[in-house]
């Protein structure tokens, strides 16, 4: 006798109203290994099923105006505490404006992303002193 294989799936959303680009939609969302790999209506097995009956299931929302000092004033705030605040909430993306240590060059964009690869628990873009500058700085 075999014993029965693990779920494949995680966990699973069950239940909820979909938000996604194409309208909104009663179904179940599967997760494995951390990302969305599957929406369908049927019930499969699972390992953790959380029930969002009558709730409305988005995507991450972005926040496009952040400022987290990090590098320079981090006492105010750093990027591992502000993106940790942003993930408990919902958000999956920020775009930082530095005031501390503002990126106006290739080099610093890239000792910025160097400097931050490890420190963000959400995706992080992050803007010039001077947006119009930014297309030139990534050529």
């Amino acid at each position: 006798m075999t014993s029965p294989s693990p779920p494949a799936f995680e966990l699973s959303v069950a239940n909820g109203i979909l938000v996604t680009p194409r309208g909104r939609r009663r179904a179940n969302l599967y997760v494995r290994d951390g990302k969305v790999a599957l929406i369908t209506d049927q019930l499969l097995p699972v390992a953790e099923r959380v029930d969002a009956k009558n709730l409305f299931v988005v995507p991450g929302m972005m926040d496009t105006h952040v400022h987290l000092m990090d590098p320079g004033a981090s006492e105010r705030e750093d990027f591992p505490s502000g993106t940790a605040a942003a993930a408990k909430a919902g958000v999956t993306t920020v775009i930082e404006h530095s005031h501390v240590f503002p990126v106006r060059n290739p080099v610093q964009l890239e000792a910025k992303v160097q400097y931050l690869a490890t420190s963000s628990h959400v995706d992080s873009d992050w803007l010039p002193i001077q947006p119009r500058a930014r297309p030139a700085m990534l050529r």
